[in-house]
């Protein structure tokens, strides 16, 4: 990210050998005065420092050759020549600096001159704390291009979603701190796990298609990094509260100590969420904290923060079908399963589903300045996690946990037949992951280099018992483990990027990554599986910016990536109790399996992206064209695991390509409005789908019937998505209206032509509609900022109204599964600085 300084020069005239320079340093924030700002000048290290106004006077002998030098703890330096041209006076805002081992990742993959690349943006904490702080990141994004999100409980408390480009966010490479938060097994970002994340950060870079070499692993969608605080000059305490519809209440705290003994700082945060869910049995108890200690030494910043968010919460992952949606009552109802078959047919969530979950972070940052030209970065953490989640068992025989006679238990009767009412598992991982991650940044000639490396290692134990039911066999106990294994992720990433500076119009970006992760599963109970798998794969890529004008940018860039399967592709060991589930790999002759050959192929994708950006005063307008080319994309199939996980696999050929529009107008000073919009075409080019049916019960061989997919839209990727922000702030007051257009998208890849498939393969395919309408939805904010001197100072009170128009739509669907958006709903809160 390129920070804007926006300066204004002026010096005194010289007298005979002497030469004046008078200033004033201020924050570029909020214009407030930099006490104590060190101002020098070299090569003859004359100096001074800034008084309680920001004010300062340096006398030089001479006015050759001297070059101005200012700053201050936690902000970025200001450079420049000192010419005798300057006129009387100037004063010099100075931005924040960025988090330490951040300024490589923020501004390493950027090729122009004003940091901004092709389908990227960059959104402030100014930006998020419009609306109070009171969304999870997936739905803040949703305002953004390309973006679409969605909510297990419709109402943004719990498991949220986002998607860019139509890709979930298992394909998004999801960072803080450029610390990877995926999960290395499943791939997928728990947004619960660090669910106040917003309230502790600076600002948010989203970037579109392939993500960068060092934003970790590869990304095929995109990429977030998330910076958390940066270094306030001054102290800070605020109180915070929020109350809202379905009984939504939120409490928070936050201090920072400014810089101390011009050496030190420290801030904290702490949070708890409490909401009963707009779906029933939808209870979340949310949980934060979050703490930074920084130390500032001549020429390098430490920075230790320890974050995370404990949460308890009821489970609410099972969609409804698609008739429900349109039902006030129907649509809050929550189901641990339900059937279309003859009748409808529905088994209500239980009470006691629940879940419990840790993931406490680590992190240590380091930035050392080794000369003006080369910086070094190094990030390293620990990431331990542990839970379970109870879910109902009551439909699974004695043989699925294993309560068989050759396992040990008196059983009277067929273990395939006998079943255990009232049955509750419970489901355990433990996780811990740490690594290290140094960069570097070397500047020299017409070159900016950027190199690193990324080694991580990830150890986790899963395992399932039997919590209780009724008339369990009297050898059971909630220590026996009906499946239990040990799984170990290594995982080491390399990059370098170089941007050349050809001249002051063109600049080019060529980047290499090298990605090597295996897996492995092993201890696995009953089974015996040892399961290695390892990918290697190289990912370059290209860029180029040309700068017609300091208002007229273009910018292209083309690059391949490749990524491998999450490890439930390879192997579900949590289900093989089933009989059915095992591993995905090919057979030796001799009847063992061939892990060098998994049925499932990595994924491989070429980006090719053009876009333009224009500005004028008020005006900001940015385009880009892109298409994406794949090879074996790992697509959702349209059905769902137990725990309402989409199934997936390999289609050989399919292509993503779009338009991206956004504009940012300023129609006067208190009054602005931005537009976005994103028009896609994402469909199969080859593939195929398979379907075995029974056409009668008497029958005992199944029908397989090959469907040709060729042309179908991809599933839960809509053509058209667009937003609006209109933003109107006379004085102390800010009022918000905005607004998501999501157009259709179908559950699956049939496409159009599953009405003509459902009717005969209903046994298979147990619902009647797999399109998910179009949908518009708006929101209001309105807020007043307040201070009462001396005992409050920057405080504001807010209101917010959700779906406006009150419209009964689904923001999600997968095969029969559609999940309903919370009604109209209401948010009120206030913090107070003290």
């Amino acid at each position: 990210m390129k920070y804007l300084f926006a300066i204004t020069l002026f010096c005194a005239a010289a007298f005979a050998q002497s030469f004046t320079i008078t200033g004033k340093v201020v924050d570029g924030s909020d214009n407030a005065p930099l006490v104590k700002a060190s101002i020098t000048c070299s090569p003859n290290s004359e100096g001074c420092l800034s008084d309680n106004e920001g004010n300062f006077k340096l006398t030089l002998k001479s006015s050759v050759n001297n070059t101005i030098r200012i700053s201050f703890v936690g902000f970025e330096t200001f450079t420049s020549k000192v010419t005798e041209k300057l006129p009387q006076h100037f004063t010099v805002k100075l931005n924040r600096s960025v988090v330490p081992a951040q300024s490589i990742i923020i501004s390493g993959s950027a090729i122009a001159s004003d940091g901004r690349k092709a389908s990227s943006e960059t959104i402030s904490k100014e930006e998020f704390m419009r609306t109070g702080i009171s969304k999870d990141v997936p739905e803040l994004l949703s305002s953004s291009p390309s973006v679409n999100w969605f909510s297990e409980s419709g109402s943004g408390n719990g498991y949220n979603y986002l998607s860019i480009r139509g890709f979930d966010q298992r394909r998004i490479a999801v960072l803080v701190n450029g610390i990877p938060q995926n999960d290395p097994e499943d791939h997928n970002v728990y947004w619960i796990d660090f669910n106040d994340i917003l309230g502790s950060s600076d600002f948010i870079q989203v970037q579109r298609g392939t993500g960068a070499g060092m934003f970790g692993f590869p990304a095929i969608g995109g990429a977030i990094n998330i910076m958390t605080n940066s270094v306030s000059k001054n102290p800070a305490f605020e109180l915070g509260m929020q109350s809202g519809s379905y009984n939504t209440k939120k409490y928070s705290a936050s201090y920072t100590s400014g810089v101390l003994n011009d050496r030190y700082s420290f801030s904290t945060r702490l949070s708890q969420t409490l909401s009963d869910g707009y779906r029933e049995l939808s209870k979340t108890k949310l949980s934060s904290y979050y703490f930074s200690l920084v130390r500032f030494d001549d020429n390098i910043i430490s920075q230790l923060n320890f974050y995370g968010g404990p949460f308890q919460d009821q489970l609410v992952y099972t969609g409804l079908p698609k008739f429900a949606i349109a039902s006030k009552t129907e649509r809050r109802k929550n189901y641990s399963w339900w059937s279309l078959d003859s009748v409808y047919q529905t088994a209500p969530r239980r009470s006691d589903e629940g879940e419990q979950f840790f993931q406490p972070h680590f992190e240590l940052l380091n930035e050392v300045k080794l000369s003006d030209n080369i910086k070094i970065n190094s990030a390293l953490f620990l990431i331990s996690s542990s839970g379970y989640f109870d879910y109902d068992g009551s439909w699974a025989n004695y043989s699925y946990y294993r309560l068989t006679p050759a396992n040990g238990f008196s059983v009277s009767g067929d273990p395939d037949a006998l079943y255990i009412p009232n049955a509750i598992i419970r489901a355990n991982v433990e996780n811990k992951q740490w690594g290290w991650i140094p960069r570097m940044n070397m500047k020299f000639g017409d070159h900016e280099v950027n190199f690193g490396l990324e080694m991580r290692v990830h150890q986790s134990l899963h395992w399932g018992a039997l919590q209780y039911g009724t008339s369990i066999p009297a050898e059971t106990s909630p220590s026996y483990h009906y499946y239990s294994y040990n799984v170990k992720k290594t995982i080491l990433n390399g990059f370098i990027n170089d941007i050349y500076s050809m001249n002051n119009e063109i600049k080019l970006l060529g980047e290499l990554q090298f990605n090597y992760s295996k897996y492995r599963l092993f201890n696995e109970k009953y089974l015996g599986n040892d399961i290695s798998v390892p990918n290697t794969f190289i990912n370059p890529k290209v860029g180029l910016s040309y700068i017609f004008s300091e208002n007229s940018k273009l910018f292209f860039n083309i690059s391949s990536v490749a990524r491998e399967p999450r490890l439930t592709n390879y192997y579900n060991a949590a289900e093989a109790s089933d009989g059915s589930t095992v591993p995905q790999f090919a057979k030796h002759s001799d009847g063992t399996y061939d892990y060098s050959n998994p049925y499932v192929k990595p994924e491989r994708m070429t980006d090719i992206e053009v876009g333009y950006d224009f500005s004028t005063k008020g005006l900001n307008v940015f385009a880009n064209i892109y298409l994406m080319q794949f090879k074996n994309e790992i697509v959702q199939i349209g059905q769902v695991d137990r725990f309402g996980q989409p199934l997936t696999g390999n289609m050989p050929k399919t292509r993503h390509s779009g338009v991206e529009l956004s504009i940012a107008y300023k129609i006067v000073n208190d009054l602005e409005l931005r537009l976005n919009a994103t028009f896609s075409k994402n469909s199969i080019i080859e593939g195929s789908y398979t379907i075995y049916d029974y056409t009668s019960p008497f029958e005992t061989t199944p029908r397989n019937v090959v469907l040709d997919l060729k042309e179908n839209a991809i599933s839960n990727s809509p053509a058209i998505l667009s937003g609006l922000i209109l933003t109107y702030s006379p004085d102390k007051f800010k009022f918000v209206l905005s607004g998501n257009y999501v157009g259709e998208f179908y559950s699956d890849n049939f496409g159009n032509r599953f009405s003509d498939l459902s009717s005969e393969f209903f046994n298979y395919l147990p619902y009647t509609d797999n399109l998910n309408e179009a949908y518009f939805t708006a929101k209001f904010y309105a807020s007043d900022s307040f201070s009462a001197e001396p005992f409050m100072n920057n405080s504001n009170i807010y209101f917010q109204v959700n779906n406006i128009f009150n419209k009964l739509y689904s923001s999600y669907a997968i095969g029969k599964e559609f999940f309903p958006a919370a009604e109209r709903n209401i948010l009120f809160g206030i913090n107070v600085g003290l």
